[in-house]
């Protein structure tokens, strides 16, 4: 009786510890398939042909603001750029240029920051940014319009479909690129590396 008992604790230990290892296993490869998908949205780029939901955050005057796709009929400029981006400031004098010359009437242009609002707000006083910016994104929105890697400029049509896409710091062939689109838009702008 007490062998019988002895091999009945034995399968009953062997079989928790087969359990638990099985347990493991099946955890270690769902960490593994989560850090996949997270790395997949944290380190995304916007990406042309992509259709983007609509999306708030906050505005230089503290107010929560939705940018609405099909509310409008224009198409948007979305400008992503942190306040301590060496690529970005390189950017900017051009994108300033950029948003100065588009026409209002066909054109939204929105400048989207990864940075707190205090240091996003102070920051766009200096630059004399006066175009719609936002900040303060939920980690959602953060992660869906790719704010981990800034600089990116990017043109959706009204409908918010991501029609063409320039990312980093651009050089004077990339704000040739720029500026060829804008002109096929009907818009004559002409940029160029400060």
């Amino acid at each position: 009786m007490n062998a019988l008992k002895a091999n009945w604790f034995k399968l009953t230990v062997t079989l928790l510890a087969l359990g638990i290892l099985g347990q493991n296993i099946l955890l270690i490869w769902q960490t593994r398939e989560l850090r996949k998908r997270l790395e997949l949205t944290v380190n995304k780029e916007f990406t042309p042909g992509e259709v983007l939901p609509d999306f708030a955050g906050i505005d230089l005057n503290k107010q929560y603001v939705k940018i609405g796709f099909n509310e409008t009929h224009k198409k948007f400029l979305l400008i992503t750029f942190s306040t301590g981006c060496p690529a970005c400031h390189a950017n900017l004098p051009n994108w300033l240029a950029l948003s100065e010359k588009l026409d209002r009437n066909q054109w939204q242009v929105v400048w989207l920051s990864r940075d707190p609002f205090d240091m996003t707000r102070e920051y766009c006083s200096k630059k004399n940014i006066s175009d719609q910016v936002l900040s303060e994104f939920p980690l959602r929105t953060y992660n869906l319009l790719g704010l981990r890697g800034v600089p990116q400029t990017a043109v959706t049509d009204p409908h918010g479909k991501i029609e063409k896409v320039w990312v980093g710091q651009l050089d004077d062939k990339g704000w040739s690129d720029v500026a060829s689109y804008f002109s096929s838009q009907q818009q004559v702008v002409s940029l160029g590396s400060p």
